[in-house]
């Protein structure tokens, strides 16, 4: 319910508004309440997002190139940025860390459906092969969906 201020302009009587002063603010009391709207749609995106980070190790019995290394992780992160795409777009962000025992690491960020950018340490060309990985994966994501990280990086054929 609104009333009329000294200037005419409508003012509301919502106790919980701050719009209560004599004087012309119809212009705010809008502004107000839409940004009211705005942190209530924010926080509902928040509440229903998804946080996930893991931390774990793989141990392989055969040593695997670290082609192999590269190319499954590179699969693995297009796969549940597939499942994470909305229109195309990951809503927030996939990272992560594939280090070996040496020092040397991949690290791979997806934030577009499809598009992985990958960096590597100096010394990861130069390595033929490990048996020990060290995984460091990160989501933030408005798409909520279920995941087993480690289903996504298989290497029990090694």
């Amino acid at each position: 319910m609104s009333k009329n201020s000294e200037h005419g302009a409508s003012v509301c009587d919502d106790p919980r508004c701050g719009c209560h002063h004599d004087h012309h603010h119809e212009h705010d009391h809008h502004e107000h309440h839409h940004q009211e709207a705005s942190v209530s749609q924010a926080s509902n995106i928040i509440n229903n997002s998804m946080v996930m980070s893991r931390n774990w190790g793989i141990r392989t019995i055969t040593p695997v190139t670290c082609a192999v290394v590269e190319e499954r992780f590179r699969k693995g992160f297009l796969e549940i940025g597939d499942l994470l795409a909305v229109d195309g777009a990951i809503l927030g962000h996939l990272k992560g860390t594939v280090k070996v025992q040496s020092g040397a690491f991949l690290m791979f960020s997806l934030t577009r459906q499809g598009e992985i950018d990958i960096t590597r340490s100096t010394n990861w060309e130069t390595l033929e092969s490990t048996s020990s990985l060290n995984v460091i994966i990160n989501i933030l994501s408005v798409q909520k969906v279920s995941l087993s990280l480690e289903q996504f990086f298989d290497f029990s054929d090694y």
